[in-house]
């Protein structure tokens, strides 16, 4: 961030995603912003706090010059954060015929290239988002990104064995055109998660 006169207040770039994501707000839910920090960034990250002076659009990626406040003293469960619009930097939208987020996560299930944790029920995962895939736009490429994952048995492999064993995740990214649903590139990654309890 670059710093300002005022050491309580510094600019900031961030880039908005081209929709909302219901998210948990104390006791109850509302639509939060999705943003990345850098344009490098892989993932989307949830945002939760509102933008001072920005008229968000659904089907847009914004690319914004915010000016970043410390409160003092929130209310609690408030951040201490205020965020407030200086520029609209870039404005891109998404190409109107291109596949939704929903209809790409359909062609996948249909071709059983969504993983699900197993042992849990139907409820259970669409009850639970950190185990829904998830699902970002590559706006140059006009590309959708989802990932899934599901879990193995504790192993006790390699170091796993100096805690109490590692819980293996298998996470599979899939590249899919957004304009006709082909399947550009698949591949799968397995994680050791230790388990220190």
């Amino acid at each position: 961030m670059n710093q300002t006169m005022n050491k309580d207040i510094e600019k900031q770039i961030i880039i908005i995603g081209p929709e909302t994501v219901t998210c948990d707000a104390g006791v109850m839910k509302k639509q939060c912003l999705q943003v990345k920090w850098k344009e490098d960034q892989e993932d989307w990250e949830l945002f939760y706090n509102n933008i001072i002076g920005f008229e968000y659009e659904t089907g847009y990626i914004y690319k914004l010059l915010v000016e970043v406040k410390q409160i003092k003293n929130p209310p609690a469960d408030a951040s201490s954060l205020a965020y407030r619009l200086i520029k609209e930097l870039d404005k891109k939208e998404l190409q109107s015929d291109n596949l939704t987020k929903e209809e790409v996560i359909l062609i996948l299930e249909d071709k059983n290239l969504i993983l699900k944790p197993k042992g849990l029920s139907e409820k259970e995962i669409k009850e639970t988002p950190s185990y829904q895939p998830k699902a970002e736009f590559l706006v140059q490429e006009n590309i959708w990104k989802i990932t899934s994952s599901t879990y193995e048995k504790v192993t006790y492999e390699d170091n796993c064995k100096n805690t109490n064993g590692c819980t293996p995740e298998i996470k599979r990214t899939v590249y899919v055109d957004a304009k006709t649903g082909e399947i550009i590139e698949e591949n799968e990654e397995r994680f050791l998660h230790p388990n220190y309890e």
